[in-house]
């Protein structure tokens, strides 16, 4: 059973999938899926903040193409505007807070690098899960049974993960 997206026929894509998962047998709709409780549909909220002050100033006089993220340029702007932006770590926090706050457990948030994730982790109080985590399997276990409410983890750790107490992830990444 795989929960893969059918691609296109003729794509390099759906090739590499049929030869890695051999032919499609049966496709099961997603509203059956969803009727009998495999997937939820998601509920999105985006939040848009006032967290960029400081960050034109900073970047005046640069040369950058945004869409190179190995440049040193880009590695600033991203250490900026991202890990080190408290006030953009506060809207996060207060985030999850709130949810907290209402008894909610299951919530899930996804960050790019470590750095940024014990920034999270200290103003939260939760655990920080990545993939050379020492004891990451119980602390999976504990987050699964919802001993641990709230889990600040990597992006690897959220790829095929099947796990029914997830109610909330929080994407704190960013991106372009």
């Amino acid at each position: 059973l795989s929960g893969t997206v059918p691609a296109e026929e003729n794509t390099l894509e759906s090739l590499e999938l049929r030869g890695m998962l051999g032919r499609v047998l049966y496709t099961v709709p997603y509203e059956e899926l969803r009727s009998r409780g495999f997937v939820v549909a998601p509920k999105v909220t985006m939040y848009k903040g006032n967290w960029e002050v400081g960050l034109k100033e900073r970047l005046r006089g640069m040369s950058w193409n945004p869409w190179q993220r190995d440049t040193a340029i880009w590695q600033k702007l991203r250490q900026w505007a991202i890990i080190s932006n408290q006030a953009r770590n506060r809207v996060l926090t207060g985030i999850v807070g709130g949810l907290l706050s209402k008894g909610q457990t299951g919530i899930l948030v996804i960050v790019d690098l470590v750095e940024h994730g014990q920034a999270l982790i200290e103003d939260i109080g939760c655990p920080l899960l990545w993939a050379d985590s020492v004891g990451k399997e119980e602390l999976w276990q504990r987050f699964k049974s919802c001993a641990e409410r709230v889990l600040v983890c990597s992006p690897v750790l959220d790829e095929g993960m099947d796990v029914a107490g997830i109610r909330t992830v929080v994407l704190a990444g960013g991106g372009k």
